[in-house]
């Protein structure tokens, strides 16, 4: 089994794991980037060598981060904000 060219390892149960840090291109306007991860799996089926190949699509979307005053309507820089 490969992920993008690079051989995986295979657990014994015949199982190869893919695990890897998604990084997106560009961002569209809603905050998603599109991408994919190829891979190719070889086995011997009825006694001749197969390859199958996969192009796995997937969407990394941007992060957003929320912070709110459990104390104030507003935020003052370096100034103790009690944050939730």
């Amino acid at each position: 089994m490969t992920y993008n060219g690079s051989p995986l390892s295979v657990g014994p149960d015949g199982h190869g794991k893919v695990e890897f840090t998604a990084r997106p291109g560009n961002f569209d306007q809603s905050g998603n980037a599109k991408a994919s991860w190829t891979g190719t799996i070889r086995l011997n089926q009825a006694g001749r060598d197969t390859t199958f190949k996969v192009t796995v699509p997937y969407t990394v979307t941007k992060p957003v981060m929320q912070i709110q005053s459990a104390s104030v309507q507003a935020l003052y820089y370096e100034c103790g904000n009690k944050l939730s």
